[in-house]
């Protein structure tokens, strides 16, 4: 009887059923938090393949194709794309500056993360550069 009392086999289960769900959903945060700077190298990589396009005075017909590229598949489906200065029309004086902003809602899979951010993270990128 006595060495059933001062047996420690349960305790190992017990610890493991505690630790195992706090320690899985922090991974899960994890893999979050990097899909969410996956997705923001996309946005930043589209607005500035963009920006460099509409840069060369190309129309807006031929910038935003690039940006979808650029952006793949992934990002096509609720793009945000807007053209400031000068516009949809870029064809503008030399020197001026062209801005393309690309953004785009991520949506958060883990509980943690969704608490802190409100489920979705809107996630823009800007590009500047100037007209040849």
């Amino acid at each position: 009887m006595r060495k059933l009392i001062r047996s420690e086999l349960g305790q190992s289960m017990v610890e493991t059923a505690i630790v195992l769900p706090v320690v899985l959903l922090l991974l899960v945060a994890i893999v979050d938090a990097g899909r969410v700077f996956h997705s923001w190298l996309i946005v930043t990589n589209a607005a500035r393949e963009g920006a460099r396009s509409a840069s060369a005075q190309q129309p807006w017909t031929t910038v935003e194709p690039r940006i979808e590229a650029a952006s793949g598949t992934w990002l096509c489906d609720g793009i945000d794309l807007t053209c400031t200065s000068p516009g949809n029309n870029i064809q503008g004086v030399s020197g001026s500056s062209v801005t393309i902003q690309v953004s785009r809602d991520v949506t958060l899979l883990t509980p943690i993360m969704s608490a802190l951010w409100g489920g979705t993270v809107t996630l823009t990128g800007d590009a500047t550069m100037q007209l040849e």
